[in-house]
């Protein structure tokens, strides 16, 4: 039906829409006492957090210091709703006991996270640098990967989109897009030639090393690092006028987005509804909110991602301490270890 590709173009060209690039401009908003900001509750929050961590001579300068510098860097760039939300959906989660996992990347070296429960690692007793997750240099947006019981992520997303909203929480979409051994395939059907031909151009392309192949477009590129390894396809390609019309072909086909997914862990909350700032669809299956832009883009637009992994090690853990609790009728209690620094002394000698 070549009128439906003529109808396409003709409803494209009457669209008009315009979008405007930020940064976190649209960052989901935190629930905060009346009379306090965003910016006073964090602070107050923080420093509840940090006296209950770090009780008695604990809370020493080097701790006052480090907490004061990281309020700073977060009020500045203005983060502070961004943890207050994060601290609320993981505190959520451990009070309905979804096991949340003690913190990884770079996130785990903020000692505000640790104050707010985010994380469960002291980053002075660890050595962890604050600046590796924030600093007044870098404009990348804060990212706090967060894993979860696998088995129980869902009930997290649930949690934040009946919290928050359903319209302004959303999963975010991936494309997978055509490379070059599927551009060959691909283009050798289109143009009526068997699978045989296809199969036969593929294998003479550079094998892949370590999941990488070597792009069409580079295989008669003299200054290419692995030009070597394409004499086979080259050599194909001058004797076959067929294998040159479907490298032809399938030059225009490589990097062309062939499918789309859902990102894994991204999770996007906003605090306008989604559909006043990116197209939006929902999965036939499950009818689940998923944008159709990929993270960067969206990113541009000031969005901002919750990673909201699923592990399964911690439904492991969660199934033994069941399992236990139902052969030895005994309640496991996980306890927090002790806050230990550099120089620290155990009372019960080395371990």
């Amino acid at each position: 039906m070549p009128e439906a590709c003529d109808n396409t173009v003709a409803i494209a060209e009457r669209c008009a829409v315009e979008f405007t690039e930020s940064t976190g401009g649209y960052m989901a908003r935190a629930d905060v006492p009346a009379g306090e900001t965003e910016e006073s509750w964090f602070r107050k929050e923080v420093w509840r957090g940090i006296e209950a961590r770090y009780p008695g001579e604990r809370l020493d300068q080097e701790v006052k210091d480090r907490v004061e510098m990281e309020l700073a860097i977060i009020s500045q760039k203005g983060y502070c709703g961004y943890y207050l939300v994060v601290a609320d959906f993981i505190q959520w989660s451990k009070r309905n006991g979804i096991r949340v996992g003690p913190g990884r990347g770079s996130g785990a070296g903020s000692i505000a996270a640790y104050a707010l429960s985010i994380t469960d690692l002291c980053p002075l007793e660890h050595g962890l640098f604050f600046e590796r997750f924030l600093n007044p240099e870098r404009p990348s947006m804060p990212d706090f990967d967060i894993d979860f019981d696998d088995a129980r992520r869902g009930e997290v997303i649930q949690y934040v989109s009946e919290k928050y909203g359903a319209e302004r929480v959303a999963q975010i979409a991936t494309f997978g897009r055509l490379k070059a051994k599927a551009a060959i395939k691909d283009a050798a059907r289109v143009l009526d030639h068997g699978f045989a031909i296809g199969d036969k151009i593929t294998k003479a392309l550079p094998p892949d090393v370590m999941g990488k192949g070597v792009p069409l477009k580079d295989i008669f590129n003299t200054e290419h690092k692995r030009y070597n390894d394409g004499g086979e396809f080259r050599s194909l390609y001058e004797q076959d006028a067929e294998v040159r019309t479907i490298y032809q072909t399938a030059l225009g086909l490589e990097g062309q987005i062939r499918n789309w997914g859902v990102h894994a862990a991204g999770v996007i909350m906003s605090s306008e509804p989604l559909i006043d700032i990116v197209p939006i669809m929902a999965r036939p299956q499950d009818g689940a909110v998923i944008t159709q832009f990929d993270y960067p883009m969206c990113e541009s637009l000031g969005l901002v991602k919750m990673d909201f992994l699923g592990l399964s090690n911690l439904r492991i853990l969660e199934d033994a301490l069941v399992n236990i609790k139902a052969n030895k009728d005994e309640d496991v209690v996980l306890e927090e270890p002790p806050v230990r620094r550099p120089g620290d002394v155990r009372a019960d000698g080395p371990r």
